[in-house]
């Protein structure tokens, strides 16, 4: 979810090849919202298939009382060309109650659903976000309530339903308003599920890299 995302950070655009998964390339992207190759991937579908990420009426996020505490680590896959056709951000967000969390989005091309990308580079931003924002007390995901995919994503990471922040808002081209779901995981068990989908895809690289970056 891209909402009120203004933070006044500097964006960093340097995407960096971290590895190869399958047939795919998995890039860390760069820190920020106005990501080049990301704005390519989205070009067109502000208001389609990535509304509730980033459609013209997703400001809307703002009225659930927490706000992004910086800009977010983005982590991108592309398959035999620069086209990014997935991507995933964490960032730290503040809620309205003063807890500090990690927020978690992501988004694929239809025509790459089910190859595990959402998943793989959900990970990898959020791993990558904990070394950057130490202190974050839990991990936060919102999706459409209908969106059956999302939801098992994160139901497969350790999240569960959390009712008290669930919200509904405007979304472009939808007549009425759409509700969504948030989910909310101990960053101790999402650290286990993200080593763990590192290590089950052949990824063990990574992960000892990001294991020497905790040691730090």
């Amino acid at each position: 979810m891209r909402a009120n995302k203004s933070t006044g950070n500097a964006h960093v655009a340097t995407p960096f090849l971290c590895a190869r998964y399958r047939d795919f390339d998995l890039w860390f992207e760069g820190m920020g919202w106005d990501l080049p190759r990301i704005d390519a991937m989205v070009a067109g579908q502000e208001n389609g298939r990535y509304a509730d990420i980033c459609g013209d009426d997703i400001a809307a996020m703002g009225g659930v009382g927490w706000h992004f505490l910086a800009d977010p680590v983005c982590f991108s896959a592309t398959h035999g060309n620069s086209v990014v056709i997935a991507s995933a951000w964490a960032a730290p967000m503040r809620t309205e109650d003063d807890e500090t969390g990690c927020n978690l989005s992501y988004a694929v091309d239809a025509a790459y659903e089910g190859r595990s990308l959402a998943r793989l580079l959900s990970c990898l931003a959020f791993l990558a976000c904990e070394q950057v924002h130490r202190g974050m007390a839990f991990a936060n995901i919102e999706s459409r309530a209908d969106n059956a995919a999302s939801l098992a994503l994160a139901r497969s990471l350790g999240f569960i339903h959390y009712p008290e922040e669930d919200f509904s808002m405007p979304v472009a081209g939808q007549a009425e308003e759409v509700a969504f779901h948030c989910l909310r995981a101990d960053m101790t068990c999402l650290r286990h599920y993200a080593y763990l989908t590192l290590k089950q895809n052949g990824l063990d690289a990574l992960q000892s890299l990001i294991e020497q970056a905790r040691k730090r």
